[in-house]
């Protein structure tokens, strides 16, 4: 009776450690983009192309706006973005690894999770069919469609546009109408 009741004992704490570590995808949180439709992070090695500059970030988030060199490196082991002052010194990074994510920056607001950033620097550079199969396990639409040099990537609820975004040679513009904000990255000259 003994060994059965240690043998439950070690079965059920198999379980729920087994059950604790399903619960993030290397973890990380999932990203809610609508109140209710969530997604997962997408690895490192979906982005399209390695990126290696500083770039001018404009956050326009509603009553608040902010405008701030960014270092951005970004490859298919990470994402490292180092927010920068006018004269070239550090503020703030936020980096994701494929296994975690973490935000160290005093310009945004503390409730403001660096998953969410990132999610947002995916949509803009990760590869197309990749978004697509990640939103669409979720019951979300992504359309992407090219005029000219400009792509215009587009997440949808049902029929509801919850964000564009709008990449051309010099920038990439996000806007959430959900959320109410928008987000542009230039590229630097």
């Amino acid at each position: 009776m003994k060994k059965q009741i240690f043998l439950a004992l070690i079965l059920c704490s198999f379980f729920c450690i087994s059950c604790v570590s399903v619960k993030k995808i290397n973890g990380l949180d999932k990203v809610y983009v609508t109140n209710t439709k969530q997604i997962n992070i997408l690895p490192p090695s979906e982005i399209e192309q390695p990126i290696d500059e500083v770039m001018l970030l404009t956050a326009d988030m509603g009553n608040q706006i902010f405008t701030t060199p960014v270092y951005v490196s970004a490859d298919d082991e990470g994402i490292y973005m180092t927010i920068l002052t006018d004269f070239g010194i550090e503020i703030g990074s936020i980096w994701y690894d494929g296994f975690s994510a973490n935000m160290d920056c005093s310009i945004f607001p503390e409730k403001l999770k660096a998953v969410y950033l990132i999610n947002e620097f995916q949509n803009a550079y990760y590869k197309s069919q990749s978004l697509k199969q990640n939103l669409e396990a979720s019951k979300l639409i992504f359309e992407e469609s090219k005029k000219d040099d400009t792509m215009v990537r587009t997440i949808k609820s049902e029929n509801k546009i919850i964000e564009d975004i709008v990449i051309s040679e010099s920038s990439v513009v996000i806007s959430n109408y959900l959320r109410g904000y928008k987000i542009t990255l230039l590229k630097s000259e």
